[in-house]
């Protein structure tokens, strides 16, 4: 707890003339908790439908949204990823939302534009996830965070070594912080 001692003059008695006539110099203790969060910064990706799915503040999964605007962790995106969020969300729900939550991104303190000059192609099953595997090697993020099962491939590599956590081990990541 931290103490805060103030200091306001308080009004004792009459206004005669429109002067006060007795004013006395009161003091108060307000108590206000200091917080100590810690905030870790780790880097991470959010795979598209882990994004969507933290989106609407109605669904199971919106603490890991929440946690993005307090600015709990630091979202590495490339073009590519972008492009992808602006399409998949605009389909799911109106390109109004899309172009806002990609404008939001762009904007934001805790967001990072990777540019990737390695195509490592280590997921064959779907090759349109191999750019999340890129951005998070070039950023040296922390882990992928998807329910997508193509990633599985990932624990078999032994480099780059990439780590792929489900979005409910996030979100429960997450709460323990807030």
């Amino acid at each position: 707890m931290l103490a805060v001692w103030m200091r306001k003059w308080t009004n004792y008695g009459k206004k005669v003339n429109g002067v006060t006539k007795r004013l006395r110099l009161s003091s108060r203790k307000i108590y206000t908790k200091k917080r100590s969060r810690c905030m870790t910064t780790e880097r991470i990706i959010l795979d598209t439908n882990s994004l969507l799915a933290s989106l609407s503040r109605r669904g199971f999964y919106y603490p890991v949204w929440k946690g993005f605007l307090m600015g709990m962790y630091t979202l590495c995106v490339s073009n590519e990823i972008l492009e992808e969020y602006e399409e998949i969300i605009g389909a799911k729900t109106s390109p109004i939302v899309a172009r806002n939550v990609i404008e939001l991104l762009l904007n934001s303190k805790n967001v990072e534009l990777i540019d990737p000059h390695f195509h490592l192609e280590l997921i064959v099953a779907d090759p349109d996830d191999n750019k999340f595997v890129d951005c998070a090697f070039a950023s040296n993020a922390s882990f992928i965070v998807s329910d997508d099962t193509h990633y599985n491939v990932l624990h078999d590599v032994s480099f780059p070594k990439i780590a792929v956590i489900k979005l409910r081990e996030f979100l429960n990541q997450i709460t323990r912080q807030m």
